[in-house]
């Protein structure tokens, strides 16, 4: 099986499903997975900041099996005013080049802009694909958020979480990840869990 996984910033990958990305990955599925924003510009203005970002991704996606990342770099908070074409477009040709079976994507009940505008735009792209999901980053996905589909993570939690400590400069969140893998796990009976909201799923 192949996966894709939208990312809106590079981070939000690991954070929303990198354990599930580490389990697949370790089962013998194929997982690529496409970053469209350049993650840094609304934060950080430094030269290299783009490059270090990129560099940050490759190292947490070697550690989780990823095999390809397409990185789009569209400017960081400013997904919307992009345009949607131009965002449509681009996961058009990251689908057309990875050809998955299941796509990943945010959820559409996101504080953060970028993230609900990729949800939107990854439905449109992913149209023709029969399985489509949707994730929830921590601190982002709002209490709306209903999860119908759950992962057991609690062997490659270690993994999710040595990824993320390759987003240095996203420190702060490391807790939040461990306690909402945590909450998910107690829901579903297991030690550590990742949730997801099934968007289409045909067989």
């Amino acid at each position: 099986m192949k996966l894709l996984v939208v990312s809106a910033h590079s981070d939000d990958e690991t954070f929303g499903c990198g354990g599930m990305i580490a389990r697949r990955v370790d089962e013998g599925d194929k997982v690529d997975v496409s970053i469209l924003s350049d993650s840094v510009t609304a934060q950080y203005s430094y030269a290299d900041a783009i490059v270090e970002r990129h560099e940050m991704a490759e190292k947490a996606m070697k550690i989780l099996g990823v095999s390809r990342i397409f990185f789009h770099s569209f400017p960081d908070a400013c997904l919307d005013t992009t345009g949607q074409l131009k965002i449509n477009k681009a996961l058009e040709e990251d689908i057309k080049s990875s050809s998955p079976d299941v796509v990943l994507t945010h959820s559409n009940h996101e504080v953060h802009r970028d993230h609900a505008f990729v949800h939107d735009s990854s439905v449109v792209a992913a149209r023709l694909i029969k399985r489509v999901m949707s994730y929830e980053v921590p601190l982002s996905t709002t209490n709306v958020f209903r999860p119908n589909y759950f992962v057991d993570i609690t062997k490659t939690f270690h993994l999710k979480e040595q990824a993320a400590r390759e987003y240095y400069t996203e420190e702060k969140f490391i807790e939040r990840i461990r306690r909402t893998a945590e909450y998910r796990g107690m829901q579903t009976g297991v030690d550590k869990a990742e949730a997801f909201f099934i968007e289409r799923w045909i067989v």
